[in-house]
């Protein structure tokens, strides 16, 4: 049995990748919907259902949250029809690894004729700490041959973005600047110490780092994610950030989560502002592999390639 986790990064294209693998190459299926989010439901529960005091999220309010994205009018769910998987509620108690194992055992029974695989595209999986991706490395590994999947996105358009989405569609850019300016730097965009993370649980071979903007610009990388899967993808889902228009992203179906994100356009000099927030990112990386990806550190207008 093939068991696919994409543990992220938000903002960078996992929903197009979604589609690309479960919508238009039948590669996978992720059940519920394409963001279960269970796994931060077992590693951030309150204190009465878990032993850590210091880490808790409201339990009634978040399951309430994963149960509305099981809607039929959900987009994510009018693109990839979950109702194969409704009759076994993921939600109810007990929570537990051993649960989460048994949900997707079963969802590959249902699934098996029409996919190759199941996944978990819960963008948040990328904040596990190690500890815990060992534990669900053991639990899924009995069962499962496991793969691993990331996207990156260069990171100052990517948090401009994300700013966009959190902080809604009025003052897009100041908002972008106050949260630089004020609040601590949230754990997915240490891009390359959260690869490393996830090598050393799984193995280099079973990890593959995706650049959005390479990928969705260069037809060829269907042949690397192919062998990296060993299963043929011919097409990739079109993405709604690339080329990067900003504000004027077009809305293509089922991306909704794309294009309502940037309410504003970058300026230049808003770009080169935040470097000195978000540098180390870029720095990280080149360290890491000698250069950093090849549409990245360019403000977005320079590489848009006009319709």
């Amino acid at each position: 049995m093939n068991f696919h986790l994409n543990a992220g990064v938000g903002w960078c294209g996992t929903t197009p990748f979604y589609y690309t693998l479960a919508l238009d190459n039948k590669y996978c299926h992720a059940g519920h919907q394409k963001e279960n989010t269970y796994l931060k439901l077992l590693a951030y529960r309150p204190t009465k259902f878990w032993d850590n005091p210091n880490k808790s999220l409201n339990h009634d309010v978040f399951i309430a949250a994963c149960r509305r994205q099981m809607s039929p009018e959900h987009p994510w769910v009018q693109m990839v029809d979950n109702s194969i998987a409704l009759d076994d509620d993921l939600y109810a108690p007990p929570y537990s690894l051993d649960r989460y194992v048994d949900y997707y055992r079963k969802l590959y029974e249902k699934t098996k004729s029409t996919y190759h695989a199941v996944a978990d595209f819960s963008n948040w999986n990328i904040c596990l700490s190690e500890d815990f991706l060992v534990k669900l490395r053991d639990k899924l590994s009995p069962y499962f041959d496991i793969r691993v999947t990331f996207q990156f996105r260069d990171p100052i358009s990517r948090y401009f973005s994300e700013i966009g989405t959190v902080k809604g569609r009025k003052n897009h850019r100041n908002n972008f600047k106050k949260y630089l300016t004020t609040k601590k730097i949230k754990e997915h965009a240490y891009y390359v110490q959260n690869i490393q993370k996830f090598d050393r649980v799984f193995g280099k071979d079973r990890v593959m780092p995706i650049i959005m903007e390479d990928f969705w610009r260069d037809k060829k990388n269907t042949e690397k994610l192919s062998e990296f899967l060993q299963y043929p993808i011919h097409t990739i889902h079109e993405n709604a950030y690339v080329p990067d228009r900003g504000s004027n992203a077009p809305h293509y179906e089922g991306l909704f989560d794309q294009w309502q994100s940037d309410s504003e356009d970058m300026s230049p000099d808003l770009y080169d502002w935040a470097l000195q927030y978000l540098g180390f990112i870029y720095d990280d990386w080149e360290n890491h592999y000698g250069a950093i990806p090849k549409y990245w550190k360019r403000f977005p207008q320079e590489v848009v390639e006009k319709p």
